[in-house]
């Protein structure tokens, strides 16, 4: 599956699943999750029959795809920068990583130490990509 499944903090993949013989939408994929090593479950909601050994085009909503690697990125750099500022314990807990929002919950920064944090996170480049 290209679905990316929910796990360490990111939310699961969405996107459609379409028929390789019409093209037509056969389910769209509403989660995607792990519930053990080796298994992706995809949570859909179905507009036909689709059955074992039928072959399926998946596509994922890149946008949204793109959107929860920036929004994984910048809780790897909040992290970093905290644990600089703090040492071990700092951390982040309840990165929101929904589209249209971010919050991380971040306890008991002083007003100098907020200031080091952001700094060290705007410093931060995200790389471009070479088309």
């Amino acid at each position: 599956t290209p679905f990316y499944p929910e796990g360490g903090g990111q939310v699961g993949d969405t996107g459609e699943l379409l028929s390789r013989d019409t093209g037509e939408r056969l389910a769209i994929v509403e989660n995607t999750y792990k519930p053990a090593p080796g298994a992706v479950v995809h949570k859909i909601h179905d507009f036909a029959p689709i059955h074992e050994g039928d072959v399926v085009i998946a596509e994922g909503d890149r946008p949204r795809r793109e959107y929860t690697m920036r929004n994984d990125t910048a809780t790897k750099w909040l992290n970093d920068a905290l644990r600089d500022v703090r040492g071990k314990e700092g951390k982040q807990t309840g990165s929101g990583g929904e589209q249209g929002g971010r919050a991380a919950e971040v306890a008991g920064l002083a007003e100098c130490e907020r200031h080091q944090v952001v700094a060290l996170v705007n410093d931060q480049q995200i790389p471009r990509q070479v088309r």
